[in-house]
């Protein structure tokens, strides 16, 4: 990361670059990756599940099933494909639950912020839970429910001719 802060540029983005036109040397990506010409590494899974704050499961109880969930606000990001598409789930008896969020933002962070306002349910990647349930902003609801879990790898164009910075973050 020092390298990279020296010698290169960071940046965060929602949206799926291009290597070429965007000059992106290397990018971390969630969901299954469309066949491409790029070299990906995977690098873990996140787990997606669902998190509210304490002052927003004072003002409602608790979902005890997944099914529960259409009774509730939900916070998610736009559907970008099988993994973001909520509508998709399935309860224990395989219908489709028909989930419709409340509020959609194009922003993890920011669905995760409104959910730590009380404002309803996340849906969200374990690591971008992680720093609100450390801090006890949000807590997880349906423990025993996993909803996802999406790869994430690390992409970039090909392994001939690759910039040493970029080679150093990939060999990390």
């Amino acid at each position: 990361v020092d390298l990279l802060a020296q010698h290169g540029r960071v940046g965060l983005d929602a949206r799926r670059l291009d290597f070429i036109e965007d000059d992106i040397d290397l990018a971390v990506r969630e969901g299954r990756l469309p066949d491409s010409s790029l070299t990906a590494r995977r690098l873990a899974d996140a787990a997606v599940n669902a998190y509210a704050a304490p002052r927003y499961l004072a003002r409602r109880p608790a979902p005890r099933r997944l099914e529960d969930l259409a009774r509730h606000d939900v916070l998610a990001v736009p559907p970008s494909g099988p993994a973001t598409d909520l509508a998709a789930l399935r309860g224990r008896d395989g219908r489709r639950l028909g989930l419709v969020p409340r509020v959609r933002v194009n922003d993890l962070l920011g669905v995760a912020d409104l959910a730590a306002r009380g404002l309803g349910i996340a849906i969200l990647p374990d690591y971008v839970a992680a720093p609100a349930l450390a801090r006890r902003a949000l807590v997880r609801v349906l423990p025993k429910v996993t909803l996802l879990r999406v790869p994430i790898h690390l992409v970039y164009p090909s392994r001939r001719h690759l910039p040493r910075r970029v080679q150093v973050v990939v060999e990390a």
